[in-house]
């Protein structure tokens, strides 16, 4: 009868060698270098997914809201009731349409929603409910934060920090036809000031978009040194419009499509000491390129309440025709 050995299993054969050892670490290496990209993709794809959800919520909401003010919300507006100088955002008006009611009741819109006095001057509620981010409103694959931080100031010392923030923008149209460079587009289906029934998109409400990505930076755009950009970053409750002279306007939450998707077309961004970080190629705020960090494009919601992705490749004149409710030309490819 065989006698039985306790020596631990390790004992019974020689160790590993260096070599050996460095074999396995590099096969292990290889494993994990062909396996992190999958991994990256799957969760792109994911996040991808996730913003599409955001964008359907958002295009349900927009029908809802039609439903019960016979109009789209207008990109911004005098709120109906004591808003005073105050304009506010078709994203603030959509909030009772995506369950976030509590934050819009808390709004007093006796008060800016966009460049706040701190409490005691604006309501306390007030000043919490636009500090808010709301999760629909936040595409996941986005690089910036979930509230503002564009200010020179350090970040949580500015008035200007900390507000909820706005990865989808309203479509003003295409630039075509507009006198002057800097002016808002008010071609497409959201435009300043006045909301617009689904039968004003002659086109069809299948053919033209009216929400689109706002939600990275786009080609050679950096942040400042507290990571904040300037024309990225966009509340929720942003409707500045600004007269630039002569009726020349431009609005930070709705843009003028002018450029391809994802192109290096950019507000610039103040540093400390009032230089900017980066020279744009865009001199204004309500032309910037649609833009995300999803591989390709980007997602957007049309008038019939659909969402598609959009590729980065697309025919400037075709985004043009699905940025305009009613210039009768015929879509390309897309």
């Amino acid at each position: 009868m065989p006698r039985l050995s306790f020596r631990p299993r390790f004992l019974w054969g020689k160790a590993f060698t260096l070599i050996e050892l460095l074999v396995v670490i590099a096969i292990i290496a290889v494993l994990i270098g062909l396996l992190l990209p999958a991994v990256q993709k799957v969760r792109e794809a994911a996040a991808r997914v996730s913003c599409q959800n955001n964008l359907k919520q958002i295009g349900l909401a927009l029908h809802n809201y039609h439903d019960a003010n016979s109009t789209f919300p207008a990109c911004t507006f005098f709120p109906p009731s004591g808003g005073g100088a105050n304009r506010y955002g078709w994203a603030t008006m959509l909030l009772p349409y995506i369950e976030q009611n509590n934050i819009y009741n808390a709004l007093d819109f006796k008060f800016s929603p966009w460049i706040p006095s701190a409490p005691p001057a604006t309501p306390l509620a007030h000043w919490n409910a636009i500090q808010t981010p709301v999760k629909t409103y936040l595409c996941p694959s986005s690089p910036w934060t979930a509230t503002y931080n564009y200010s020179a100031a350090a970040p949580d010392s500015s008035i200007y920090n900390n507000l909820g923030m706005l990865h989808y923008v309203g479509i003003l149209g295409s630039d075509r036809g507009i006198p002057a460079p800097g002016e808002v587009s008010s071609l497409g289906s959201m435009i300043i000031d006045r909301g617009l029934k689904v039968t004003d998109i002659s086109d069809g409400s299948s053919n033209t978009m009216v929400v689109g990505e706002f939600s990275g930076p786009a080609q050679f755009q950096k942040p400042n040194q507290f990571g904040g950009t300037g024309d990225t970053e966009t509340t929720w409750g942003l409707a500045d419009v600004y007269d630039q002279g002569g009726g020349h306007f431009y609005c930070y939450n709705c843009k003028t499509v002018a450029f391809p998707i994802n192109g290096p077309y950019f507000w610039p961004t103040l540093a400390g000491g009032g230089t900017y970080t980066q020279r744009p190629l865009v001199s204004t705020v309500s032309r910037g390129a649609l833009k995300s960090s999803h591989t390709g494009g980007i997602n957007a919601v049309f008038g019939d309440g659909s969402v598609h992705f959009i590729s980065q490749s697309i025919d400037l004149i075709t985004l043009q025709n699905l940025a305009d409710r009613g210039d009768g030309n015929v879509l390309g490819t897309y």
